[in-house]
């Protein structure tokens, strides 16, 4: 029952987009395995990655940076730290932890802090570096930004930690509006 309801949903996303978009963009879908994104995503088009790391990621940095290059992610402000003390723990909730929560939400806010140069910058997304984007659900962006602009009172998005009510800070979502020097001091 579930892959009847998935081809369901497929088939009339196709159907609405072969009126709207045309042919193109349906074979491409199916035939040419690209990734199927609509042009006027703008929370990929006119959004900036803002993103953290340390040299000892480097290895999951690589697979997320190719990750948003696959998705064709263009705007990346990609900050690697290299702390002065060398930490032999490493993971949640240690030392190394700690501080790279804090010196993560000191670049973001030091990317904010610049939001006037930024006035192309339509969102401001906030992603930890361990995290794979996955090209086959690329279009899931648009949704995910149709959902942003139904929910137009709101200026930050959080992803939800697990079943709770607490925000998970490794992937949130900002929009660049006249209330970011409030959410520069949110944070």
């Amino acid at each position: 029952m579930n892959k009847e309801k998935v081809l369901l949903g497929l088939g009339a996303l196709i159907t609405a987009d072969l009126l709207y978009h045309g042919v193109k963009y349906c074979y491409e879908l199916f035939y040419n395995d690209t990734t199927y994104i609509k042009d006027e995503c703008d929370i990929l088009n006119k959004g900036m990655i803002i993103c953290y790391s340390t040299p000892n990621y480097e290895p999951l940095t690589k697979i997320f940076l190719k990750s948003l290059s696959d998705i064709n992610i263009k705007c990346i402000n990609h900050f690697i730290d290299s702390p002065l003390k060398s930490f032999t723990e490493t993971g949640f909730q240690t030392t190394l932890w700690h501080l790279c929560v804090r010196n993560k939400i000191e670049h973001l806010i030091n990317v904010l802090s610049n939001y006037e140069r930024l006035h192309n910058t339509k969102y401001f997304i906030f992603s930890d570096c361990d995290i794979i984007y996955i090209k086959k659900n690329a279009h899931e962006w648009y949704n995910l930004e149709r959902y942003i602009i139904q929910n137009n009172s709101k200026d930050i998005f959080f992803m939800r930690e697990n079943t709770s009510n607490q925000v998970n800070t490794g992937f949130f979502i900002i929009k660049n509006n006249e209330n970011i020097q409030d959410i520069i001091s949110f944070f």
